[in-house]
């Protein structure tokens, strides 16, 4: 999970454009509850602290069908929409997904539910960039108290809260990853981000990728204590080699990123893997 800028697009001129490339008796019924949709934007922009607490606006099954449309069919109006805001995304927005700070993004998810809250459906700042497995599993849920973070306006610290913890033997104890709640951190907050990394099982995908680093990490590291044949030169080798690879992820990705975690964990208890290499 990884904090990110709110896509700067002009919504009304994106909405107007959209609205302006259908045909008919829906672009009749879509200019007509034009206001109502440009006030839902203001209001979620007014609510964005607390979009749990939205409710959608009072539309007729039609307009609901109608505003759907808006982004199930293509437009030039859709298309300009999609493209402005990849275009705004940051280079690691564009590589990695800010609900998992894992996969690589390639869909957008609505975060209010496009089903329940279609006013919404092509708003900038209700769009956001992700994989295809974070949005799959985040589908239409919508729980104001077990919800998903919201990326552009949730308060999703940048110190570290997750950590991991490596069992020796690696081949018997294996590694598991946790959050500890910072002192600054206030409990709302807190039960968002478990509650988002519960139901993405982000804690569990980053156990699996880590279970298939560690033993290449471990059989590079093993080498090298047989070519020095000395704990003091593997560990400064080990050591220095670490410490290159995690500034530059760290500032690509954060403090929160399962690789860093993976990197400083392993720094952490480099003592005690070497005493592997001993008995092994």
């Amino acid at each position: 999970m990884r904090k990110q800028n709110a896509p700067v697009v002009n919504d009304l001129q994106i909405l107007t454009e959209i609205i302006d490339g259908k045909q008919g008796t829906r672009k009749t019924r879509l200019n007509n509850i034009k206001g109502q949709i440009h006030t839902a934007y203001d209001d979620y922009l007014a609510s964005s602290a607390n979009l749990g607490a939205m409710n959608p606006i009072s539309l007729g099954k039609t307009q609901k069908k109608d505003m759907e449309h808006c982004y199930s069919t293509k437009t030039t109006g859709l298309s300009n929409l999609k493209a402005a805001i990849k275009d705004g995304l940051s280079a690691v927005d564009k590589e990695v997904c800010p609900y998992c700070n894992l996969r690589d993004p390639c869909e957008f998810d609505h975060y209010l539910p496009k089903r329940k809250f279609q006013e919404f459906s092509v708003f900038s700042k209700n769009l956001i960039w992700s994989c295809h497995k974070c949005n799959h599993k985040k589908k239409e849920h919508f729980v104001p108290t077990d919800r998903y973070l919201n990326t552009y306006y949730d308060l999703i610290p940048e110190e570290q809260f997750l950590f991991c913890r490596i069992g020796l033997p690696i081949e018997q104890q294996g590694i598991s990853f946790y959050f500890e709640k910072l002192p600054t951190m206030p409990d709302r907050q807190y039960q968002d981000i478990l509650a988002h990394a519960n139901k993405l099982r982000l804690l569990e995908t980053y156990k699996q990728m880590a279970s298939l680093k560690l033993p290449i990490w471990f059989k590079k590291w093993r080498g090298l204590y047989e070519l020095y044949g000395d704990r003091k030169e593997t560990k400064r080798h080990i050591v220095n080699d670490l410490r290159a690879e995690i500034t530059p992820e760290e500032n690509a990705y954060g403090h929160n990123h399962y690789k860093v975690v993976l990197m400083k964990g392993a720094l952490a208890q480099i003592d005690d893997i070497i005493d592997q290499f001993d008995i092994s």
